[in-house]
């Protein structure tokens, strides 16, 4: 690359809030599949011949199911069970990729290091090395295939093509696509010609619409890997046998009822609020949750947020303390148990 990425995407008319694109010059046409660059997300890459056996040892997913054409979503856990991160999981040349919030990386990185010095693996933020992409749309597949590149057809399946690893998202309406630096300025003009360049918000759209919030610097060791749902979106095995936390989590999971969970939510119209925001119910003295992720393609404004499964079944909760910001409940893509204190 001749330039830095960010100036590329710059020259193509992206507007940047920090290093988040949240706008092209042009909108983008309801015609055409979105396409979003993601660099507020990040790749973790994990190599070496002990590496699966460190993995196995310390995420919630099973590792032994992980390879170059499927990937799974799991977490990374303390001894507690409060989430490190959580990601996507495959394997590119016989190496684990990571996809997770880039702010993660580094404690992700330090607090897992102490593990794998036992084992003969490196772990390295290769963020800098792979640009991340996605296609969004009903007509995201066909505009891959117009290019001549592969489609995998089931969620989380991966398939590889000149080192552009391309994973299904959920929902099958887009594309994760993972391309070498040196290749991304040369694709994204290629997609663009099919493609309409959106802001990061649209990811984020997608992300509150399929259930899915990622641990990013701000909530790390704070959630257990049941309060956002990893339990729904086959996130945890609770077969696979020991891993850092596993107690923790597995005893919510058989001996506990979780009071807190996952869910998607409205905001009242005109209101400005941000992820971290606490919410509210007129039947507790102190917070009831808080806002994981947001949404700002819509109106009213969509939120993942964690939230006292009591003061959801109750339809009792709020965006202030003053009880006049009402938030409603939305519909999720997967089912989840409202039972619990």
């Amino acid at each position: 690359m001749s330039t830095s990425w960010p100036e590329f995407l710059e020259a193509q008319g992206a507007q940047f809030n920090g290093e988040q694109v949240v706008a092209f010059s042009k909108p983008p046409l309801s015609s055409q599949p979105i396409l979003v660059d993601l660099s507020p997300m990040g790749i973790v890459q994990i190599s070496g011949e002990g590496s699966d056996k460190l993995l196995q040892g310390q995420l919630t997913c099973d590792i032994n199911h992980v390879n170059e054409s499927q990937a799974k979503l799991g977490a990374y856990c303390t001894p507690k069970g409060r989430m490190v991160s959580n990601f996507w999981v495959w394997q590119f040349n016989n190496d684990f990729m990571f996809f997770l919030s880039r702010n993660a990386i580094t404690h992700f990185n330090q607090t897992l290091s102490k593990y794998a010095v036992f084992y003969k693996c490196s772990i390295s933020d290769s963020s800098d090395n792979w640009v991340r992409l996605a296609i969004l749309g009903s007509e995201a597949s066909s505009t891959l295939t117009q290019l001549g590149l592969p489609t995998p057809s089931d969620v989380l399946q991966v398939t590889t093509q000149n080192q552009i690893q391309i994973l299904a998202l959920p929902a099958k309406q887009g594309y994760l696509l993972s391309c070498p630096k040196s290749q991304a300025e040369d694709f994204w003009l290629a997609l663009s010609q099919y493609c309409s360049p959106a802001g990061y918000s649209y990811w984020q759209e997608y992300m509150v619409s399929q259930g899915i919030a990622w641990v990013d610097q701000q909530c790390q060791e704070k959630y257990l890997p049941q309060q956002f749902n990893l339990q729904h979106l086959e996130g945890i095995n609770f077969k696979k046998g020991c891993y850092t936390g596993q107690e923790v989590v597995a005893r919510t999971q058989y001996l506990g009822k979780l009071k807190s969970g996952l869910y998607r939510i409205a905001l009242p119209e005109n209101t400005a609020t941000d992820h971290g925001q606490s919410l509210y119910s007129p039947a507790h003295n102190s917070s009831v949750g808080e806002i994981i992720s947001l949404n700002h393609t819509t109106q009213p404004t969509e939120a993942l947020a964690v939230l006292m499964k009591k003061a959801v079944n109750a339809n009792n909760v709020y965006l202030d303390q003053d009880f006049s910001k009402k938030v409603h409940l939305l519909s999720l893509p997967y089912t989840i148990n409202n039972e619990g204190s």
